[in-house]
Order: structure tokens, then sequence, then C-alpha cells
């Protein structure tokens, strides 16, 4: 059984104060939002591999948050949409801003991926579908979306959610029992998102098997406007104190 721990860190460069005090920020690095199962039911949660950073401090070995336990930063600084009208499903016209985290990996930023490697692929029919429900926060309540996307070989983007123009069966991503892969997260406002997703798969023993999780997102500008959610960012040392579950024996 995977053990609670209670992990006080104690960043002295960098410090983000966010709308839940007791939730840590991770900054950069590899990770995952993960999708184990236990007991009977999914375990979503995001998987940090050893080195990425959490609230300013390297990790020594892969540690496992549960989904609400962690900000996941996406920092500036901004792009302007491009001009491809394949973009349009971001919700913003060409020139717009919009942070993102991207599939290819970036030093300052972290490297974030979906994956289903945890479950045995032998122990299911067929594969699990990652669905995007709900989408809420501050961001979206300054009209901010949130979309999943991959890019074809042609660079034309290939969405797999969209909170612009209501969510519904086809903001639904397939992920490989077993596997494990990154796509561009992107957002369109400034703020705190919240994003519920439902895995649905089919287990050999146990049935049909649906749980839901929601992974949350800070995605800010050097000086955010207070209706963000977010307190600020400050250079002063902060002890954050943040709920981690340890998995010694992962890679």
């Amino acid at each position: 059984m995977k053990s609670i721990l209670r992990s006080t860190l104690l960043p002295l460069h960098l410090t983000f104060l966010v709308a839940s005090a007791s939730a840590a920020v991770y900054t950069s690095g590899h990770g995952d939002l993960g999708v184990g199962y236990a007991a009977g039911e999914f375990d979503l949660h995001v998987h940090l591999h050893q080195g990425a950073v959490v609230d300013g401090s390297p990790l020594l070995t892969d540690t496992e948050f549960e989904a609400g336990d962690i900000h996941i930063f996406v920092p500036n600084p901004s792009v302007p949409r491009p001009g491809n009208p394949a973009f349009n499903a971001l919700g913003i016209t060409s020139g717009q801003p919009l942070w993102f985290l991207p599939k290819s990996q970036v030093p300052t930023k972290p490297f974030l991926g979906i994956a289903s490697e945890e479950l045995t692929p032998a122990d299911w029919t067929g594969n699990i579908q990652l669905r995007l429900t709900a989408v809420s926060g501050s961001g979206v309540d300054e009209g901010g979306f949130v979309t999943l996307w991959d890019t074809d070989t042609f660079g034309d983007p290939e969405f797999l959610w969209t909170s612009f123009g209501g969510l519904d069966a086809t903001d639904t991503l397939t992920s490989i029992t077993g596997s494990h892969a990154h796509f561009n997260f992107g957002f369109t406002k400034p703020g705190l998102y919240d994003l519920t997703v439902e895995a649905t798969g089919l287990h050999k023993v146990d049935g049909a098997i649906s749980t839901t999780g929601t992974f949350q997102f800070a995605v800010v500008t050097p000086v955010p406007e207070p209706t963000t959610g977010l307190w600020g960012l400050t250079m002063l040392g902060f002890a954050a104190t943040s709920r981690l579950r340890r998995r010694p024996d992962t890679v």
C-alpha cells in the first residue's frame, strides 16, 4: 500500500502562493498525469520523476501526489496563437496569447505526459479512455479555455480535449494500456484551472471501471491579477506543506 507522507519543502529562491496553501507547486522536470489501479478503482494522480522540481527543490526519488495536492505550473512567456485556421479550436483568434506546456521537453517548464504504464495490459480488455468532463477555476471565470492536442506530420494540431464550445464525449483521449505519451497542454488566460478527468476501462476480472480525478494547473503572468486566484509570486522563502505519496520502487 502506498504511504501518505507530509513533507515541508523550503525553497529559498522562488515561491508560489496559491489559493490552496497546502498544495505543492511543480515547476519543471518530467511528470505524468498517471492512471493506476487498486481495490477496484482507478487511481488518478500526478507521478513526478526523480529530479522534477517541486516548491523549488528537485525530488530525490519518484514521487506520486494525489491529483488535488499539487499545482502544475504553466509559466511565462506566452506565445501568439498561430494564424493557421486549424488552431481555431483553441478558442482565441490569431495572435492572441497562449500559455502552454509543450510535448517536447523545455528545461524551464514541466515536461508533462499522460501515462497508464502502471497498468498491466493483460488485466484489461482494450484501452483506457480519459475524458475531460469539467473545467473550472479563476482562469475559466476570466474566459479562459483549456486544450490538449497533438501535432500531425504536417504540423497541424489534432485536438483531443478542448473546452471551447463546451465539453462532450469527443473530448476523450485514448491511452493504450501500459503506455506513456506526451501532448501539448494549452491555456488562454492566466489563473487557476481545475480539470476533472474521467477514466474508464474494462477490467477482465472486475468488469467496467470508471473513476474521476481533478488535476490543478496554475497559469500565471509576472504580476497576476487578484481575480486569478493566485496570491502572487515572491522571492521570499516560504514553508509550503504538501502531501506526498512516495513509491520508492518506481523508475
